[in-house]
């Protein structure tokens, strides 16, 4: 078995989990791959150094080890090559994580086929600029639109199959997987969604009303978002997973949708999706 790893190398003592990983990998079998910038750092480790673009059409699945972080930048490569995912953690919450450091005996299961996969739906986004160019983004949490000028809020009209759904008056406006419903979405109030039920789900962050509440549709719809300004410079911004990728103003218009490409994780079963949440969230301190 072919697997390429990542590394999170801010995360504490992560060349020591490496190490772990790689070791307990070959000892059973598997071939590691790492990136060729981590070669001066890692020291000798019985793994092959080669860049991801020329390799991971070849890879059988790959391994993450920091934390969800870690993973939801890993699955950008994964989904092209419809790669399977398996996240290790070693970071705080992990919550998308099937292995602990501390406990890599599913490693063991791994190479034994001992495990499933598991589908999760992505967000597709196509930015239309006034111009008529494009600009193309997928999400595995969210795609989220917010304010520029951080003082200001944003008025963001959205639209469903070209229907009105409210013009909102916020800080910015969270567009979620069920996998992301745990993560930025869950702080701004929103709910928590299991990843097995495809939707996408709308959470206004810090809206200008008492009565705004979040909103799931059904995940075949077309969700379609138009921004205006009153008083304040006439610019948002878009961040998908945390990253920001573009700006837009008044004259340009967001698509979002369902991805044709689903994100595929390693599950050992261990654990159903709610236990996980009462272990990683409902008591988080």
């Amino acid at each position: 078995m072919k697997i390429y790893i990542i590394l999170n190398t801010s995360k504490d003592q992560a060349i020591l989990h490496l190490h772990q990983v790689v070791e307990k990998l070959q000892g059973l079998g598997a071939q590691c791959f790492l990136d060729p910038s981590l070669q001066q750092v890692v020291g000798e480790i019985p793994a092959q150094f080669l860049p991801a673009k020329h390799v991971m059409g070849e890879m059988d699945l790959l391994i993450t080890i920091g934390g969800d972080g870690t993973i939801i930048h890993g699955a950008k490569y994964a989904i092209h090559y419809h790669l399977p995912i398996l996240g290790i953690n070693i970071g705080r919450v992990g919550f998308l994580a099937q292995v602990d450091i501390g406990d890599l005996e599913p490693l063991e299961r791994l190479m034994r086929g001992e495990y499933t996969l598991e589908d999760r739906m992505l967000l597709k986004g196509t930015l239309h600029r006034a111009n008529g160019s494009e600009i193309h983004f997928t999400g595995l949490n969210d795609i989220v639109f917010s304010r520029v000028e951080k003082e200001h809020m944003v008025d963001i009209d959205v639209e469903c199959g070209g229907r009105s759904v409210g013009s909102y008056r916020a800080d910015g406006l969270i567009f979620s997987t069920p996998t992301g419903s745990t993560a930025y979405s869950l702080s701004a109030g929103g709910p928590v969604v299991d990843p097995a039920f495809d939707a996408i789900i709308l959470t206004p962050i810090c809206p200008q009303s008492l009565f705004t509440r979040s909103v799931v549709f059904a995940a075949d719809k077309k969700l379609s978002i138009h921004t205006h300004f009153i008083n304040y410079s006439d610019e948002a911004e878009i961040r998908v997973d945390g990253r920001k990728v573009a700006t837009f103003t008044s004259q340009d218009w967001v698509e979002i949708v369902r991805s044709e490409k689903p994100a595929s994780f390693i599950s050992f079963n261990d654990r159903n999706f709610y236990e996980i949440l009462i272990d990683k969230i409902a008591f988080r301190r």
